[in-house]
């Protein structure tokens, strides 16, 4: 209701259908069996599942399962590569179809904590030796 758009119903749903199981988890926890608490449980975390899905395919933060993996082990972005790599495809002459993605470390002026950044060579980079001027 923030972003003025009520989410897929599907996403309702999937949210009924968790606090559902949420309740029967708790109101048969003490009647219930050993395997009716497993199955319940399991339900559960089922149900939370599909929810994180669903609202996944709704706003869109996780693509794929390998974007997701990469995110999770904070695995390298799609053209990304180091700078001796780059200095071989300069020498080279070889001109990516796609550009490459560069770590640099910036010196701190700041006074703030900083991480390594991410610099983007677009293939117009790669097309001459010394590189052209970029904005």
């Amino acid at each position: 209701g923030v972003a003025g758009n009520a989410g897929p119903p599907r996403l309702w749903v999937w949210i009924a259908l968790t606090a559902l199981a949420c309740g029967v988890l708790v109101l048969g926890w003490m009647s219930a069996r050993w395997w009716r608490r497993i199955v319940s449980v399991a339900a559960v975390g089922a149900c939370l599942l599909a929810c994180g899905l669903t609202l996944n395919m709704w706003v869109g933060y996780v693509p794929t399962g390998y974007a997701l993996w990469n995110q999770l082990t904070s695995g390298p972005l799609p053209g990304q590569t180091d700078r001796l790599t780059v200095t071989k495809m300069q020498l080279a002459h070889f001109r990516p179809a796609g550009g490459v993605l560069v770590p640099v470390t910036i010196e701190a002026v700041s006074g703030f904590s900083h991480r390594e950044e991410l610099v983007y060579l677009p293939p117009a980079w790669f097309a001459s030796s010394p590189p052209p001027e970029l904005p």
